[in-house]
């Protein structure tokens, strides 16, 4: 079996709203839940940004090199055209926090 991890907590590290958003949808997928829409997901996650050290801004570097909104210190893990990958770093997270959408009792296994 193995744990499915969808974002990872890493300093040096970036993600757009969108990439995050499409994270959380894979996760609703495979958890059978309810999405919540893409305004509501991102005022979570600003809303708990200063627990994990991350940082919302309007400067994180997307996949075609456009400027877009997103959040400084979190890298996707997983992506809507692929399955998981998982990276070496002990730090990696299913979920962000209780007063995020990604929050959970307990790691998805598959």
């Amino acid at each position: 079996m193995c744990r499915v991890r969808y974002v990872r907590l890493k300093a040096d590290m970036s993600a757009s709203s969108k990439e995050l958003y499409e994270a959380y949808q894979i996760y609703c997928a495979k958890n059978n839940l309810s999405a919540f829409k893409p305004g509501s997901f991102s005022e979570a996650l600003i809303a708990c940004q200063s627990r994990y050290n991350l940082e919302y801004c309007n400067n994180v570097t997307n996949a075609a090199g456009r400027r877009v909104r997103g959040l400084l210190g979190i890298e996707v893990l997983v992506k809507n055209n692929m399955s998981v990958f998982s990276g070496n770093s002990k730090r990696m997270y299913a979920l962000i926090d209780r007063c995020s959408p990604f929050y959970s009792n307990s790691y998805t296994v598959i």
